[in-house]
């Protein structure tokens, strides 16, 4: 049985700047940035985070995923595309998506995802994604589409790698068992990759 989880936003407009945070959570957990692009307010959300040891990817956006010693998702961007983001669980997996009526084609919404554990990612579509310190037994990495995928300072025993369509992954970091896959003009940069 799959467990869904759905995260809502509550916004509140406090002396011209957007503070928006989970309905259940007080403003502070998403303090807004002064900071403008193109004449329009970008703010910053916060979102209280369920346990994912895997992130997918499906849009146009920027994702920085680190591991760390906590779990947050946070996003930055113009009131349109925040409300135009979908954030789901679905059995251990992140998956960052734009909803029905989000505005199509924006790629100004940038997340930043930290994790205690990531044994795997995936990317669709243009979207541009950065992982780092990722490391654990087994990790998998799938792009596909015309999207970027960087693998930073990434350890495991076993990691298998795939590209299909005009996607690129780079990737650095030590792994003992590597394997890649580079389908329909796909490219894996796996130079800097270290085999013990």
């Amino acid at each position: 049985m799959k467990r869904l989880i759905r995260w809502s936003m509550l916004a509140v407009v406090t002396a011209g700047f957007t503070y928006a945070g989970l309905a259940s959570r007080g403003p502070d957990d998403a303090v807004a940035i002064d900071r403008t692009v193109t004449g329009t307010a970008m703010s910053r959300v916060a979102y209280a985070a369920v346990p994912f040891s895997r992130i997918l990817l499906d849009g146009p956006y920027t994702v920085v995923a680190r591991v760390g010693t906590s779990r947050s998702v946070t996003a930055y961007g113009t009131d349109a595309t925040l409300k135009g983001l979908a954030l789901t669980v679905v059995d251990g997996e992140l998956r960052i998506r734009r909803s029905s009526d989000g505005p199509a084609g924006d790629h100004s919404l940038r997340l930043v995802v930290t994790t205690p554990e990531l044994d795997g990612v995936q990317l669709y579509g243009a979207g541009r994604m950065q992982v780092e310190d990722a490391r654990g037994t087994d990790f998998h990495a799938l792009a596909a589409g015309s999207g970027q995928l960087r693998l930073v300072r990434l350890i495991a025993d076993d990691a298998d790698l795939t590209a299909m369509g005009p996607a690129r992954i780079a990737a650095t970091g030590r792994v003992a068992k590597l394997t890649t896959a580079e389908l329909r003009g796909g490219h894996i940069d796996d130079s800097a990759i270290v085999r013990p």
